[in-house]
This record gives C-alpha cells, sequence and structure tokens, in this order.
C-alpha cells in the first residue's frame, strides 16, 4: 500500500513554520505541512509510520517511508490484517494512492 500525499500528513510544529517561508509573485508563504525536501523530512515522515503501526510492525506489515506491505501465510487472516493496517490508516487520516496499492499478491518486491 502507498500513502498518498505521506510527508503532507505531518503538521509543522508552530515554532518551526516561519523557517519554511519563501516568496514568489503572489506574496509570503510558510508551510503549515511538513513539505518533501526538508532536511528532517524523511526522518520525521518514518517516525510518524513506526508510531501508527507500532504494535503491528513486523508481526503482521513491514513499513518504509510511505509504503507499507502486509503479509499473512493464507487469505483470510491476510482480510483481518488488512483491516487493521486500514483502521490504523484512517485513524491517523492517511489516504491511499490506488494507483499504488496492489492487493491480494503472493509476491511482492519490497525494497
Amino acid at each position: 500500500m502507498d500513502i498518498a500525499s505521506g510527508y503532507w500528513n505531518v503538521p509543522m510544529h508552530p515554532d518551526s513554520v516561519s523557517k519554511t517561508a519563501f516568496t514568489c509573485n503572489y506574496g509570503l508563504y510558510e508551510w503549515l505541512v511538513m513539505p518533501f525536501g526538508l532536511c528532517n523530512a524523511v526522518t520525521a515522515f518514518e517516525r510518524l509510520m513506526e508510531t501508527v503501526l507500532v504494535d503491528l510492525k513486523w508481526r503482521i506489515c513491514l513499513v518504509y517511508l510511505d509504503d507499507c506491505v502486509i503479509f499473512s501465510k493464507d487469505f483470510p487472516t491476510h482480510l483481518v490484517r488488512v483491516r487493521q493496517v486500514l483502521t490504523r490508516f484512517q485513524q491517523a487520516g492517511f489516504k491511499l494512492k490506488m494507483k499504488k496499492c496492489h492487493w491480494g499478491r503472493s509476491q511482492v518486491a519490497f525494497l
């Protein structure tokens, strides 16, 4: 599964908002959510994913940045596990990028 606009799910700390300021022809803007490209963005997002799935990772799923792989020995168990992970994502306010999701595969390449 792939999280849509993953980094934008992380709110900026109020003290850090001014440090993200940039200007363009239309004025001065500041990021209220974490944009991709900040020096600690990758680490902060990975920490969020690890927190959301804290008791599920390595037991029913693996997570790397905005990707999550759910593994099971049989299909009925897999459906239960998919629901568990999707519930966590929903509680965290994450949305999936359906074009990049693969369902019910017996094998996947996961970096």
